[in-house]
């Protein structure tokens, strides 16, 4: 079970409050340990994330969910994520790996009436969070779908019609509601619980809104981040977010702090993508700058995905390294780039190498830490 922030992952607790700023659940009993978190070495939080290691011989399970602004300015980017859809994907196929591929959008506001007219050529787009399809009885795509190279850029071309106000993570709060994950839901059946959750987000605006919701930038954050790991359940793999956003804009002044509310936006643009920003950090997430053709970055980020669906492990959040315990089947691992494990910072895993990767099949491993953001 890969749970955020101190659960004890075997005492059964129940979860009593949150975080100061943040949305991500404490369990009272660690949200105060005494490990460094930050300059003067003030008290930090303690993480504990648990996964199961697949078994031996099985291949690696990956449900892949691209998050694709459909606003106004958005057809040369969907271009390029169906152009390079093939060298994406072919890291999947190459290692065999078991695959489920879905789209969301990053509108949430618009009227039913709009959203529906907005996605015209799709089957049944009856809501925010719903996965899109063009192709009856194909809700998402898997490794057997035929004539899948044509058919996921078919779906990624979500139109340009969309709300202005890209909420791609309040999109995918909406697509992991347990009515949309239920038997009968829109969403039913993609993610499992045995395979890494990938989620791809492509917008070159920030996440904001129209209406005041009331929730703060961490606060949106850790609420999905939360609802994931509550989704994944006992035999969880973990998450993986990244972000292809406009990294090289520029941050206005006066742009909100973490712990304040999520920006406003009623007109014009809003290009710098702060509370990508945020999660990326909080998370140890990867950043693709989407102002540049990246076909290349898509691809590598398809083999970084394969990858840690074999044999890494996404953390939930960004450790401080000195603080890493990592148990395998109750025996300690030690950080050993040869027989133990790896810590790889810019993509927030822990990888496991040699004799501890060849004895970890079917076992769980525990990593426990403390937080270096926050």
């Amino acid at each position: 079970m890969k749970k955020i922030l101190g659960l004890i992952l075997s005492s059964g607790l129940a979860l009593t409050g949150c975080t100061p700023d943040t949305g991500f659940v404490a369990a009272p009993s660690l949200s105060q340990s005494n490990s460094p978190n930050g300059p003067g070495g003030n008290p930090g939080v303690k993480f504990v994330d648990q996964f199961t290691v697949p078994a031996a011989g099985s291949n690696a399970k990956i449900d892949v969910l691209f998050v694709v602004d459909n606003s106004g300015s958005m057809a040369e980017e969907q271009t390029i994520i169906g152009n390079s859809f093939s060298s994406f994907i072919s890291q999947f196929t190459q290692q065999n790996a078991d695959f489920h591929l879905g789209v969301i959008t990053t509108d949430v506001d618009s009227s039913p009436s709009k959203y529906i007219s907005s996605l015209a050529g799709f089957v049944n787009p009856t809501g925010p969070g719903n996965l899109l399809t063009r192709y009856a009885g194909e809700p998402y795509l898997v490794n057997s779908t035929p004539n899948l190279l044509s058919k996921f850029p078919m779906n990624a071309k979500v139109g340009t019609t969309g709300s202005g106000r890209e909420q791609g993570l309040n999109s995918l709060g909406y697509f992991l509601e347990p009515s949309k994950l239920a038997a009968g839901g829109a969403n039913a059946g993609f993610i499992r619980e045995d395979a890494l959750l990938s989620v791809i987000f492509v917008t070159d605006e920030d996440e904001s809104e129209a209406v005041a919701s009331g929730e703060t930038i961490d606060g949106r954050i850790g609420r999905i981040v939360n609802r994931i790991n509550v989704v994944k359940g006992s035999a969880s793999r973990g998450f993986r977010f990244d972000f292809i956003i406009s990294s090289s804009a520029v941050k206005p002044a006066g742009y909100p702090a973490p712990s304040d509310p999520i920006p406003l936006v009623m007109s014009g643009t809003n290009p710098y993508p702060g509370v990508y920003r945020r999660a990326a950090e909080l998370t140890g997430s990867q950043i693709v700058n989407i102002a540049t053709n990246f076909a290349p970055d898509l691809a590598n980020l398809g083999g970084s995905i394969v990858t840690q669906g074999q044999s890494e492990f996404k953390l939930s959040a960004k450790p401080l390294a000195s603080s890493l315990v990592v148990v395998l089947d109750g025996i300690a691992v030690p950080a050993d780039a040869a027989n133990g494990y790896v810590l790889h910072a810019e993509r927030n895993t822990i990888e496991l190498k040699g004799a501890a990767l060849a004895r970890a099949p079917g076992k769980v491993l525990n990593v426990d830490y403390s937080i270096s953001v926050l």
